[in-house]
């Protein structure tokens, strides 16, 4: 099987990062068409902040706590970023799009819902 070296495979992480960064724009995005400008900063702020990092194992491993609390992590997107960007450091490389399916996956849907959102908003404001 053919391997990266290990500086390929963080500028692979770098090219892999920007599913990520596509979903965290999306909720910035949704967020911010959402909430009052006063609540944005709490809820995307501190709260999505504190959210997004418990339940990405980075922390701790998920797998300790088990029940449903791994459950929810599993469903939501933010372990599936953290799982690409391992693999893709440890040349995993098999594991790197099913991962990012995942992510895609929900920043496409939460784009899409801010897009909407922001629509149906301008129309209200005319």
């Amino acid at each position: 099987m053919f391997g990266l070296s290990f500086s390929a495979n963080i500028l692979l992480a770098a090219v892999v990062s920007i599913v990520p960064a596509f979903l965290y724009i999306s909720i910035g995005l949704l967020c911010g068409t959402a909430f009052s400008d006063k609540m944005v900063g709490i809820i995307c702020g501190a709260v999505l902040t504190n959210l997004s990092a418990w339940l990405s194992n980075i922390w701790f491993d998920i797998s300790l706590v088990g029940g449903a609390f791994q459950k929810i992590a599993e469903f939501l997107p933010f372990i599936h970023c953290v799982n690409a960007l391992r693999a893709t450091l440890e040349g995993n490389y098999s594991q790197i799009i099913p991962e990012l399916l995942w992510v895609f996956g929900y920043a496409t849907v939460i784009f899409a819902c801010a897009v909407l959102l922001f629509n149906r908003r301008m129309k209200q404001d005319k």
